[in-house]
């Protein structure tokens, strides 16, 4: 609503404008009969518009305009008088009148029109200060930004730059106010390019984007840039460019120190590798490829373990120990080159990070000659020793061998029994042997029940995708044993028969000369109802925010068209009805939003183990009698579960008619766990039954078992009405096998 001043010394003429500009439902007028009583209100209120007669004793509409115009700025003023001369017309606009609107003719139509010029008026003063505004942030989000910015005319005369662009030249302000040229900027080998620019924005043509340039500051210091910019079009003609440069002087800093220290790599006659903590080889130098005989894409698609006999996966796990832990480490190993043979060499890994993930920067220099002399030394040492010195040295080798053996079958003992996941060791088909792990896993009390069985047996039939289980254990036996390590996700059973979705990994091992399967099993049965239910909840409140904005829209422009026909109304009945039809639009759409409050929560946190009987306390009501008689259980269910039981009773006490009595029970059935919820109401047609969990299935419903019906879909659980019409109605929920346990203890 707009608030106006009009000030007019026919009085009668200022309650005719006031009645009839008020009806309108859009102002609120102040009517005052002189100039100097309305200047007293302009120092009290604040006014959208001002109306005001030209004669008037004391101070004519002109001078009064003045005054506003000196001490309120750009206020509407719209001129209303019965004097049309000429002169007065031109001196109101000179002293900036909004409108001028002579008086007379159908009062009807008068006022009618002034309503408008009102308006015009107003919203005409709100969108100039509202243009003001955003030319106010774009200037001050421009010079905030750290990239010169600038614009040009044809010529490439600069027309604006922002603040950063003036840091960076050095120039002052008033130098590109008194006019630079963007070419003067530019060093002399770039400036064709620049014209290049110019001649193609004169054509009409898009100019290229991403060039770069070379621009000079004010001190004659290059700075290298890239250039982006777009043509300006005034009237439908090209008039200049418009665009920012960036300055690469850090990149290009950053691309010289990258290529020389890649040269430095390249030209190094030591051997050089790039390797992440899973032995995955990343990259390698010239001399590495060299020495080894391998190509670059040959030894980036290798593990270390295949270039170095002597590191098998568990030496490797504690070498990066080592190496997180000491940042440096210099050793001897060997390698095997691409022919076959084996050079020793001498390695001196760093550790570094980067964006989170870790890498061993590793240097390898050949030592083989200097271990050949080494060996040939200690050949002729043993020459001149004493065959009991001789027997003694080989005895305390034999002795050191055996510790290390003993010492390594005891890390891999204790890595292998603490690992968190099951790990199996199958031959032909068979577990051979199992760390303790899988027992907690698969269920099981003793290794027993599992060594000797086979993958099937503790898998289904048929896998998720539908493909035979039988068939995926062969095909996926034959490709490890012919060397692949395998990573795939597997629908496994307990031994009980229970399935889990576990995240498997296979790989070849060798045992005692004999080729093996190694087989590493995690169950990822949480985060697979995590990821289901996610893509469940974030599917459902897409559709609601869908519906909701569909059904707010509608109600909107009901809203609208009510306004207007109340607007025209011509009986204070109608204006009555169109209310109350405005004042049902306006409760539905409260309504709407509310139930969209309540269905936002769905989904949101992830599904949580929850008592039952805790999840159903306290939904009894008064008059009702409410059993729940079962041994407890545990569903897992999303956190918004003892809404469900409010709900049902609350549909319960709103349809069931004279409702006493409410019981909660348990049964459990080959299809899952069956919670019943029933009442001795009246019950649900038959025809209403399958439509009762619809969001819009009648308005006197409401919205609950449609909430029902969502949070339960979460976890999967499914809801029905089994009642029959006229003895109660008996919802029940179906829990899946895998969803629900026993009760832990109080």
């Amino acid at each position: 609503m707009y608030s106006l001043l009009y000030v007019d010394d026919e009085e009668e003429l200022l309650t005719i404008g006031k009645i009839y500009l008020e009806k309108t439902g859009t102002f609120r007028v102040d009517v005052t009969p002189s100039c100097g009583s309305a200047l007293s209100l302009l120092g009290e209120r604040t006014y959208d518009a001002i109306i005001s007669d030209y004669q008037m004793p004391e101070m004519d509409g002109l001078a009064f305009l003045k005054v506003v115009r000196a001490s309120y700025g750009d206020i509407p003023f719209i001129l209303f008088t019965g004097r049309g001369r000429e002169e007065v017309v031109i001196e109101a606009i000179n002293d900036g009148v909004d409108f001028y609107l002579q008086k007379g003719g159908d009062i009807r139509a008068q006022f009618t029109e002034l309503s408008h010029k009102i308006v015009r008026a107003v919203e005409r003063k709100r969108m100039a200060a509202q243009i003001r505004a955003n030319e106010a942030r774009v200037r001050e989000l421009v010079d905030n930004l750290p990239v010169m910015v600038y614009e040009c005319d044809r010529q490439g005369q600069i027309t604006f730059v922002n603040q950063a662009g003036i840091d960076i030249l050095g120039y002052p302000r008033e130098e590109f106010e008194r006019g630079l040229n963007v070419g003067d900027l530019i060093a002399p080998s770039f400036r064709n390019k620049f014209i290049a620019r110019l001649l193609t924005m004169r054509a009409g043509k898009a100019v290229p984007r991403g060039q770069e340039y070379i621009l000079l500051k004010k001190d004659g210091r290059r700075i290298p840039s890239e250039a982006f910019s777009s043509v300006i079009f005034r009237d439908g003609k090209p008039d200049g460019l418009r665009g920012f440069f960036v300055d690469l002087s850090g990149q290009k800093k950053t691309e010289e120190e990258l290529r020389l220290l890649q040269i430095s790599v390249e030209t190094a006659s030591d051997e050089v590798f790039w390797l992440d903590f899973e032995g995955n080889i990343l990259n390698v130098n010239e001399a590495a490829c060299r020495i080894t005989g391998y190509s670059r894409e040959e030894l980036t698609s290798m593990k270390i373990f295949r270039l170095d006999p002597d590191f098998d996966p568990a030496r490797w796990g504690a070498s990066i120990a080592d190496l997180r832990q000491k940042k440096t480490q210099v050793f001897e190993t060997r390698h095997r080159r691409k022919d076959g043979t084996v050079i020793d060499v001498e390695i001196m890994a760093n550790y570094v990070e980067k964006d989170g993930v870790e890498y061993s920067f590793a240097y390898a220099r050949d030592i083989t000659g200097r271990k050949r002399a080494e060996m040939e030394l200690h050949a002729a040492y043993e020459q001149i020793t004493a065959a009991e010195e001789e027997l003694r040295q080989q005895y305390d080798e034999l002795k050191k061998d055996e510790d290390l053996i003993r010492e390594s079958e005891a890390r891999f003992r204790t890595l292998f029994e603490s690992a968190s996941d099951a790990i199996f060791i199958v031959d032909m088909g068979r577990f051979v042997q199992c760390n303790s792990r899988t027992l907690a896993i698969f269920g099981c009390t003793d290794k027993d029940q599992i060594i000797g069985r086979s993958p099937t047996d503790f898998s289904p039939e048929y896998q998720a995708d539908g493909g035979s289980t039988l068939a995926a254990v062969r095909e996926n036996d034959r490709r490890v044993m012919n060397g692949e390590t395998l990573t795939f996700e597997w629908l496994h059973t307990k031994l009980d028969g229970t399935p889990f979705f576990a995240e498997v990994s296979l790989s070849r091992v060798v045992v005692d000369g004999k080729n093996l399967i190694q087989s590493i099993v995690r169950d990822i049965s949480d985060r697979k109802r995590v990821e289901a239910a996610a893509t469940l909840a974030n599917r459902k409140l897409f559709m609601m925010n869908d519906v909701s904005r569909h059904v707010i829209r509608n109600k909107i422009t009901g809203l609208i068209g009510c306004a207007e026909m109340a607007c025209e109304a011509s009986s204070p009945g109608e204006c009555r009805n169109l209310s109350n039809d405005m004042k049902e639009m306006i409760l539905a759409i409260q309504k709407q939003i509310d139930f969209t409050q309540e269905y936002e929560k769905v989904g949101v946190n992830r599904p949580e183990w929850q008592s039952l009987k805790k999840a159903a306390a306290g939904v009894g009501r008064p008059g009702i009698e409410f059993t729940a008689a079962f041994s407890d259980v545990e569903i897992h269910a999303d956190p918004l579960l003892g809404r469900i039981f409010e709900y049902l009773m609350e549909n319960t006490v709103r349809h069931g008619g004279k409702v006493t009595r409410v019981s909660l029970g348990t049964r459990e059935g080959p299809e899952g766990l069956v919670i019943t919820f029933s009442d001795n109401g009246v019950g649900i047609r038959k025809d209403q039954k399958a439509k009762i969990f619809d969001q819009q299935v009648g308005a006197q419903r409401g919205v609950g078992l449609f909430l029902v019906r969502e949070i339960l879909a979460i976890t999967g659980i499914a809801i029905v009405e089994n009642g029959v019409e006229g003895l109660g109605a008996r919802f029940e929920m179906t829990v899946p096998p895998g969803e629900f346990r026993p009760a832990a203890g109080p």
